[in-house]
């Protein structure tokens, strides 16, 4: 685990923890990359494409709704 300059934690298997925010739109923006995630009160994020500027329009990022209750 490594704790970086912009507050992000980078775990050995590539995951990145953004523990500054959440993104506020599927398209990311400039620094987005692969491998990180971030969460909320409501939403678990995760980055599965680094962020091109080139190609700004591309959904870069999905979320998943936290709901309680039962699972097997």
């Amino acid at each position: 685990m490594t704790i970086k300059n912009n507050s992000n934690v980078q775990f050995s298997n590539g995951l990145i923890l953004n523990i500054s925010s959440v993104p506020t739109t599927s398209k990311g923006g400039a620094g987005d990359l692969q491998g990180m995630f971030a969460l909320d009160g409501g939403y678990i994020y995760y980055c599965f494409q680094n962020f091109n500027p080139a190609s700004p329009a591309l959904n870069i990022w999905n979320r998943t709704p936290q709901s309680s209750g039962t699972w097997p």
